[in-house]
């Protein structure tokens, strides 16, 4: 699905405490929660986000975040797998070495694959 991704974190106390309730008033479709071990641009101990939105959204909710003491480290267009392939260890490594080739590569900026 051709979505909005906002990423953001706050280090608030208590700011972030309710995912639900701030996806919900910010407008967004959908979040799950994002540790610094996910997206290293979120400090230790923060409370960090990734929520998904309708593609004409993300400014919207990327502000009523910022208006809220988020801070937003991506915001942009991109997609959601609808479906996820099931792949054994052997293909699994095939796929993450061609995967990584073509993230190599000076003219690509982003790779999108539905793999997990």
């Amino acid at each position: 699905d051709h979505v909005g991704i906002v990423e953001a974190y706050t280090t608030t106390a208590g700011a972030g405490a309710d995912l639900e309730a701030v996806a919900i008033e910010a407008g967004a479709n959908d979040f799950s929660p994002l540790t610094h071990a996910q997206n290293d641009d979120i400090p230790e101990g923060a409370t960090g986000a990734h929520f998904v939105t309708d593609r004409t959204a993300v400014h919207a909710v990327s502000v009523w975040l910022k208006q809220h003491g988020w801070h937003v480290i991506t915001s942009e267009i991109g997609y959601v797998a609808k479906q996820y392939p099931v792949l054994d260890d052997a293909h699994r490594a095939e796929v993450g070495e061609f995967l990584q080739e073509i993230e190599d590569h000076d003219d690509v900026q982003r790779v999108w694959a539905a793999v997990k």
